[in-house]
């Protein structure tokens, strides 16, 4: 079996794709109310985002990555109706990656079952992979089958 080819991004090139980002969301002339962060990796994307829209940061702790195989696990999530419930209108969601899409499109799943006053939810992630189940609306590099490594796991 033939190994994963990584890419190792550097602080740098995540200011550079994070500002990247921000201004194809500004192109959509949406201003948001509320930015969601999906931890961990969408942290420090989220702070960025917060910062550049000057909206409020929450963190909805959500994976499905097992940290030392890297294969698919069962979703541990700390959101609840009453949270979502919180929410009001036009939220930007923040990760570092698209990848199977299986864990925004469980995301999506529980905010869809749950009453709120969202006027709009917008999904933005760093990278996109052409295979994941949703695509994100906004989105900085499409990239292929490589494990992307940000700086914040090495």
């Amino acid at each position: 079996m033939s190994e994963i080819e990584k890419r190792f991004l550097t602080w740098e090139e995540f200011g550079t794709l994070s500002r990247k980002l921000a201004e194809r969301l500004e192109v959509t002339n949406r201003a948001f109310d509320q930015i969601i962060a999906l931890s961990r990796g969408g942290l420090p994307l989220g702070v960025a985002m917060s910062h550049r829209f000057s909206a409020p940061l929450k963190v909805v702790s959500i994976k499905s990555y097992n940290d030392k195989t890297h294969k698919q696990g069962r979703f541990v999530c700390d959101l609840s109706s009453a949270d979502i419930q919180q929410w009001k209108g036009n939220v930007l969601i923040c990760d570092d990656i698209a990848d199977t899409g299986k864990t925004m499109n469980y995301l999506m799943s529980v905010i869809e079952g749950a009453e709120s006053d969202l006027t709009f939810c917008t999904v933005a992630t760093l990278f996109y992979k052409e295979k994941s189940l949703v695509t994100p609306d906004c989105y900085a590099e499409c990239v292929g089958d490589e494990w992307i490594v940000f700086p914040w796991e090495y």
